[in-house]
């Protein structure tokens, strides 16, 4: 336990946690070099979706890959019908589903991606050519895992491979050989 002795103890401490703060010394105790890049940079792309009103990446899947999708206060996905891309479970209410990326942003991020820019890596982050509606725990399970860590058809470990391939050669990535033979 720590006693402050005087006010000029307090006013250090106050000083200190003003300038960690400011400074985001936090940030360089967090982990990894990508943990905090992700963390301050990737977020989903907000636009203009349709007539109702403005949507991000994840609102915009959910409202085109589902059915019966309702929404509140014209962006906020409560309830519809989704397919999981990798094993077909239907998903019936949006905080049980989860947006993946097929190519796992992390690998993305190690193969080129970290030398990008900013701008770029979003591109990248939001490509719907690269992201899936999944289960939450098909979406925990995969996390930045290349190959898929549950069952799956034969012909969906061919497509996402396959996809996999296309998003590497789409953003000139490195590595991508590794990914396509």
């Amino acid at each position: 336990k720590c006693i402050m002795k005087n006010t000029i103890d307090k006013i250090f401490v106050i000083t200190m946690c003003v300038l960690i703060n400011s400074l985001l010394i936090y940030n360089l105790c967090l982990g990894s070099e990508y943990s905090d890049f992700r963390k301050q940079n990737l977020h989903w792309k907000t636009f203009s979706c349709d007539s109702k009103g403005c949507c991000n990446t994840r609102q915009y899947l959910l409202l085109t890959k589902g059915n019966s999708v309702n929404r509140f206060n014209n962006c906020k996905i409560t309830l519809g019908v989704w397919k999981s891309f990798y094993t077909n479970t239907i998903i019936t209410s949006a905080t049980k589903g989860e947006i993946d990326h097929i190519l796992p942003y992390r690998w993305i991020y190690e193969n080129g991606g970290k030398l990008l820019s900013t701008e770029k890596q979003l591109e990248i982050y939001n490509d719907v050519e690269n992201l899936a509606i999944a289960t939450v725990k098909e979406n925990r399970k995969k996390r930045d895992n290349i190959k898929i860590p549950f069952k799956i058809s034969k012909e969906k470990e061919k497509e996402v491979k396959e996809i996999q391939c296309y998003i590497c050669s789409k953003h000139n990535l490195q590595n991508c050989n590794t990914l396509c033979e």
